[in-house]
């Protein structure tokens, strides 16, 4: 429910620094994304923040979340569909930081 998304929110925030607080990653996620259910996750996610989406995805209170597959096979978090991204050209493919490559199972 929002309540609860809020209520997680100003908890999670007693864990950023408050020269933290006015971000970009801080501002959006807090205040414009996850009060409608939205959230991102990804490695350069401050750890406050990584760690709520994922609380809030597990508790069920997400409608959407953008994250790497790393996340979305990674972690045992509830999800009723996954999309991959996926050309003709190249199959399903990751970015590892230096080089692209495919993902296999």
């Amino acid at each position: 429910s929002k309540h609860k998304i809020e209520q997680l929110v100003a908890e999670t925030l007693q864990h950023v620094p408050e020269q933290d607080h006015s971000l970009w990653q801080v501002q959006k996620l807090l205040q414009d994304l996850l009060p409608r259910g939205i959230a991102v996750h990804h490695g350069g996610l401050l750890a406050p923040l990584r760690e709520l989406v994922e609380r809030l995805c597990a508790e069920g209170l997400l409608n959407v979340l953008f994250c790497s597959e790393t996340c979305a096979v990674g972690l045992n978090l509830p999800a009723k569909s996954v999309a991959f991204a996926l050309t003709e050209e190249s199959g399903l493919i990751k970015f590892d930081g230096c080089n692209r490559r495919l993902l296999t199972p």
